[in-house]
């Protein structure tokens, strides 16, 4: 039986330095306009490994932090960043390769935090 490669671990291969995330994800949004007809609700979770440092930012334009239902919003964008560190990268993409088969031979540790 053949395994999906995670998507994760091509995220883990690139990380470049203890400043840079090992996993970055950036969504943008436009509209033209936009109405809510009720307040959102919106929330953001992280769940697994308490020692990863997660991060989830926006940045609005046009469109205030509280909208209010009825209000014709025009020519809005949202953009959302949201990243994570994994505290120990290399083991994670080793143990992740080895599900699929594959030996690394000369992984380090990742201990840069």
């Amino acid at each position: 039986m053949r395994r999906a490669f995670p998507l994760l671990v091509l995220f883990l291969a690139s990380a470049a330095s203890a400043a840079e995330p090992d996993l970055e994800i950036v969504a943008r949004v436009r509209a033209e306009r936009l109405i809510f007809h009720q307040r959102p609700m919106v929330e953001v979770k992280f769940t697994g490994d308490s020692r990863n440092e997660n991060v989830s930012d926006d940045e609005r334009f046009n469109l205030p932090e509280e909208v209010e239902p009825g209000v014709i919003y025009r020519d809005i964008e949202i953009r959302a960043v949201i990243t994570t560190t994994f505290p120990d990268a290399a083991a994670l993409l080793a143990r992740e390769l080895a599900d699929l088969g594959v030996t690394v031979i000369g992984a380090e540790s990742d201990d840069r935090r």
